[in-house]
């Protein structure tokens, strides 16, 4: 053992007799002879709501005033070490105030009864926009234009694509968002993305597209080319275990090792690598094979490095998993998809893969929502108490005949459940209500039959929701079976 891990142990060793020697002796003042609240019952109709519970303690001038406040069902009501209640789910808790003196009680029961939003309306494609307005290809390139939709949320946003000449240049509708241009031969040619909406009449936008003969000395100038050639993406096999069985990870870690993890969400068209790089900008604009990509990729949070240096999920609480919705081969269909009753009336389409080079991984869904980005803290990726909270912790399973070491004891106290179940199943309260995304408020009554405990690791995955980047859709889940990869 070193001398500083000495020093610590024989600190607290110090500073636990200390503090058993003082609690032998009577607290100044009169012992406790009761306790009341100054509520017995409350009902919220609202998430937003919180609930200050006043304890009185009997006599006022008791020696010792140490409270403790506990939820017989945290997935309905959540109550901090002040006594603060907050609303999680429909239902009813029982919210018990135990003062540390006499063990005397009092309660006040919660009633959770929030009626659920009025069903979505129709929402309609305000304007549209190509990214590019002019690209340059070479005879036998091809090019996928983006086309932005006015709101995201937008659910009648079909985009037909048009060529004004389709021998020089032809494209093809790949989905509503995505076109995809052929380069035939040389010259100019027109193309155009054009939306009709029954409230906003016919929107349209166009691209120019300038074709030159084919460079045989070089690479192509539409900055298509790569110098990586990344491996194919197979087809998504799944086993009766849900475990995913055909990732090309391997592969894909070859040509680029920021390639760590491979994610398949069923029911939508994320089936791909994973990236994760010393900070969470860099793939952003980046394709896996490290060239500009308008789309970028997908990637880890830096800080959960334990994925990348060990294909394990063993060091953190949650993982999160960033990327795009915009293009078509990232997050698109992350809230497109995922938001629709299609989607959620699958059961087997909530069961997320997320393989590593070393372990295969199954997650269960619990919550999808819009929310706002500085609502949610999306990188917190451990709850940890403080010191000397552990310390207490440590004292109270000693004086309880504990025979762990005091090492093994400050390490076992050192995860704060607490907030982290506030943060797991307090997703609620973060669903946004205030902008266009208030008609998809109705994701905040899905029951995926999914209890988070408080042991559990859970996996965050989130995209932009508009232009802009004030909203978030954000998936949770929880994770529910893993096991060495297995040989393919």
């Amino acid at each position: 053992m070193s001398i500083k891990k000495i020093k610590v142990v024989l600190l607290f060793i110090l500073m636990l007799a200390s503090f058993m020697l003082t609690s032998c002796g009577d607290s100044e003042g009169p012992r406790v002879s009761g306790v009341k609240l100054d509520k017995s019952e409350y009902i919220f109709t609202d998430y937003a709501d919180s609930l200050q519970l006043v304890a009185t303690i009997e006599p006022a001038n008791a020696g010792n005033l140490n409270l403790v406040w506990e939820t017989d069902s945290i997935e309905v009501a959540f109550v901090d070490e002040n006594g603060l209640v907050s609303p999680r789910n429909n239902g009813i808790a029982v919210i018990t105030v135990t003062t540390q003196d006499g063990n005397f009680k009092a309660n006040c029961v919660i009633t959770v009864d929030i009626p659920a939003p009025p069903p979505p309306r129709e929402i309609n494609v305000e304007s549209i926009e190509i990214v590019e307005k002019m690209v340059s290809l070479e005879v036998g390139d091809e090019y996928k234009l983006v086309v932005l939709i006015q709101p995201f949320s937008a659910e009648n946003s079909k985009i037909i694509w048009e060529s004004s000449d389709e021998t020089i240049a032809k494209v093809s509708n790949e989905d509503e968002t995505m076109g995809i241009v052929t380069a035939l031969k040389k010259g100019e040619v027109s193309i155009t993305a054009r939306a009709d909406d029954t409230v906003n009449g016919e929107l349209v936008d166009v691209c120019s597209i300038i074709v030159s003969a084919k460079n045989t000395g070089g690479s192509s100038s539409s900055g298509s080319g790569t110098g990586i050639k990344l491996p194919s993406v197979p087809k998504p096999v799944v086993d009766s275990q849900h475990y995913l069985i055909s990732d090309n990870l391997p592969a894909f870690n070859a040509v680029n090792s920021d390639c760590i993890a491979w994610l398949y969400i069923p029911g939508t068209n994320i089936n791909f690598a994973v990236a994760m790089d010393s900070s969470n900008k860099y793939y952003l604009e980046r394709g896996l094979d490290k060239k500009y990509k308008f789309n970028g990729s997908a990637f880890m949070n830096w800080k959960n490095s334990d994925v990348k240096n060990t294909g394990k999920f063993t060091d953190y609480d949650n993982y999160s998993i960033f990327g795009h919705a915009k293009g078509d081969d990232i997050f698109d269909r992350l809230g497109r998809g995922t938001r629709l009753d299609t989607w959620f009336n699958v059961k087997d389409n909530h069961y997320i893969c997320l393989n590593t080079l070393t372990t295969e991984t199954v997650w269960r869904v619990y919550a999808t929502y819009y929310t706002q980005t500085s609502s949610t803290r999306f990188v917190q990726e451990e709850w940890n108490l403080s010191q000397e909270a552990i310390n207490k912790k440590v004292t109270e399973a000693i004086k309880g005949g504990s025979k762990e070491s005091v090492t093994d004891l400050m390490s076992k106290f050192k995860r704060d459940e607490t907030a982290f179940m506030a943060y797991a199943t307090g997703w609620k309260a973060r669903v946004d209500t205030t902008s266009k995304n208030k008609e998809f408020a109705y994701l905040r009554d899905r029951d995926f039959g999914v209890t988070v405990k408080p042991t559990d690791t859970i996996l965050t995955i989130s995209t932009c929701a508009d232009v802009d980047g004030e909203l978030k859709y954000v998936m949770h889940a929880v994770l529910v079976s893993e096991r060495p990869r297995t040989g393919r």
